[in-house]
């Protein structure tokens, strides 16, 4: 079993949308916050430990609150997933 998502997302950001998409393709739960809605930058930059000045790219993702990056990092997990189950012999 895949542990708890959290997604930090904002209007219009095209890799939030692909993250998203990657996570429902998957049949991954998961709870997205929302820029100016849900949270602020202030609010992210405190949960990634860094300066409130830093430059933070959405989406952020959390995995069991541990930060595992954006779309990218998603996509290289569910990757890496997909080719253990190959070299298993389980893929359907």
């Amino acid at each position: 079993m895949i542990g708890s998502f959290e997604i930090y997302t904002m209007e219009n950001c095209p890799f939030c949308t692909k993250a998203k998409e990657l996570l429902w393709k998957n049949n991954v739960y998961f709870t997205e916050k929302k820029l100016n809605e849900t949270f602020s930058k202030h609010d992210l930059a405190n949960r990634l430990g860094v300066d409130t000045e830093s430059r933070i790219t959405l989406p952020q993702i959390f995995l069991d609150n541990e930060n595992i990056g954006g779309y990218n990092e998603l996509k290289i997990c569910f990757d890496a997933i997909r080719m253990m189950k190959v070299m298993k012999g389980t893929d359907t």
